[in-house]
């Protein structure tokens, strides 16, 4: 329960990051995490003064963000196999090229087979988390990007599923 609330944290903190960006005079950059700021910056001025070139780009953002409106939540324990703590709350991932020794009857220890990415790598937590942060980026690039259109043209109808939707993280 704690880590669930501590990335609702996260979460709300990025939201109200990027409003804050969004609200800041023109000349400035937001202050970002894992987007470039400048590149934020620019992308945002060259949107707001020709927004029909960007249509198709913004579009494929929508798209993107209304698929992962889509998805989650995400959970921990969804897992197919239990890690060697014998608790599904515990973080699990296998490193992609680690295979259970097929000579062991354990299957210990692993061994490495390069460029063959072992199916059990899938069967823990490493995917899901991918998922979830792809679909928080998506959601939160497509709300920064709504949020520069609401601040032009005081419109935005989903703007709360989408905070909705990251807030479940």
């Amino acid at each position: 329960m704690r880590m669930r609330q501590s990335g609702v944290f996260v979460c709300v903190m990025s939201l109200l990051l990027i409003a804050a960006a969004v609200r800041s005079e023109a000349t400035t950059a937001p202050r970002t995490f894992t987007q470039d700021a400048a590149a934020l910056a620019e992308q945002r001025h060259k949107v707001l003064a020709n927004p029909a070139e960007f249509e198709p780009a913004l579009a494929a953002l929508r798209r993107a963000a209304e698929d992962a409106m889509r998805q989650g939540p995400w959970s921990v324990t969804d897992k197919t196999q239990v890690p060697p703590s014998d608790d599904k709350h515990d973080y699990m991932s296998v490193g992609p090229y680690w295979w259970p020794d097929p000579s062991s009857p354990d299957g210990l220890p692993y061994i490495r087979r390069d460029g063959e990415t072992s199916p059990e790598r899938y069967d823990y937590d490493n995917v899901r988390l991918k998922s979830m942060v792809y679909a928080v980026e998506a959601l939160a690039v497509d709300l920064h990007a709504r949020l520069t259109r609401f601040l032009q043209s005081g419109n935005d109808p989903h703007q709360s599923k989408r905070i909705a939707t990251i807030s479940k993280v």
